[in-house]
């Protein structure tokens, strides 16, 4: 977890509180699609996310076969990009209105 935290705030430049809100945060709205989905899985998914800089090919086999593999029909990757783009937008929003 302090792995994921830690390349949040080099990416993004949140101060360590709102990026550890942010992973709490997605980590939650991920299980609420998929309750069988791991922390672990979740945090690849988080990282992979952050190393295309906010943005995934959905349409990507190796996505798919990772994560529908592990929670059926019930994962959207679309979906999930943008529960990390809403959060990204808040916390960026009470960084930016707080300093």
């Amino acid at each position: 977890m302090k792995k994921v935290i830690f390349c949040l705030v080099l990416l993004m430049g949140f101060r360590s509180v709102y990026a550890q809100s942010l992973v709490l945060d997605f980590s939650k709205g991920l299980k609420k699609e998929c309750p069988s989905i791991s922390n672990n899985l979740t945090k690849k998914f988080l990282i992979q996310i952050l190393k295309n800089k906010g943005s995934l090919d959905c349409s990507d086999e190796s996505i798919s076969q990772i994560y529908l593999g592990k929670c059926g029909d019930t994962f959207d990757c679309e979906k999930s990009l943008l529960l990390f783009r809403d959060l990204k937008n808040k916390y960026s929003g009470n960084v930016i209105g707080g300093e």
